[in-house]
């Protein structure tokens, strides 16, 4: 269990030749930046099951990351975030509040990976393909204007060992409207509240499997 903090102004953790974070199987590690703090991290190339979170007024980029399997990320309204490298992220989760914008052009594979948008954040992962879950997972737009966008996503298969959850919520949107088929394991979705929308617009097939079950829900 690794714990990094930079906060308040000038405060500063130099990491700059650290290529590789390994909690382990079973451990994590926290990483924070907020209120003038800053992190330097320009060698971080691997990072598993570290938690990085860029609060307010924080500095903190990762420009070498490829690998962020069973990390976690969570961007403050107000901050960018930009991942340049990072093609494979596999379980954890990512999350957006707010003005906050993330940029991850290569990103390709998000199995597992839970997705959050706030506040009136906008989370959008084009070049995602497929989706498969296990372990229980979240897609979810909370708050007016936010949404959670996978434009390029056609298949996805979720919740083999629990539930898969994809809720608006609150005006939140959650935007699928290339997915042609879904399911194989429990699959709960939700839209709640005024102007909040699931957009499943081109799902042709679901299938629970023999053993799972689905939920929809609209109120």
């Amino acid at each position: 269990y690794t714990d990094i903090l930079a906060d308040g102004t000038n405060s500063v953790v130099d990491l700059s030749s650290l290529s590789a974070y390994n909690a382990g199987a079973t451990h994590v590690g926290n990483m924070q930046a907020s209120n003038g703090g800053t992190i330097l991290l320009a060698q971080l190339a691997l990072a598993r099951r570290l938690g990085v979170t860029l609060g307010a007024g924080g500095v903190l980029t990762l420009p070498a990351l490829t690998n962020f399997d069973g990390g976690s990320l969570s961007v403050a309204s107000g901050m960018a975030m930009a991942l340049p490298g990072l093609s494979r992220w596999q379980g954890g989760g990512l999350g957006l509040d707010g003005s906050a914008t993330l940029s991850v052009p290569g990103l390709t594979n998000i199995d597992d990976v839970s997705l959050y948008a706030s506040g009136g954040a906008v989370l959008a992962l084009p070049n995602v393909r497929t989706y498969q879950s296990w372990d229980g997972s979240w897609c979810q737009a909370s708050g007016a204007g936010s949404r959670v966008v996978l434009a390029g996503l056609t298949n996805a298969l979720c919740g083999a060992s629990d539930w898969h959850h994809i809720w608006a919520q609150s005006g939140g949107r959650v935007e699928l409207g290339a997915v042609v088929t879904l399911g194989d394991g429990y699959t709960d979705i939700l839209a709640d509240g005024t102007n909040s929308v699931v957009d499943l617009s081109s799902l042709a097939a679901y299938n629970a499997g023999a053993t799972h079950g689905g939920n929809v829900q609209a109120s």
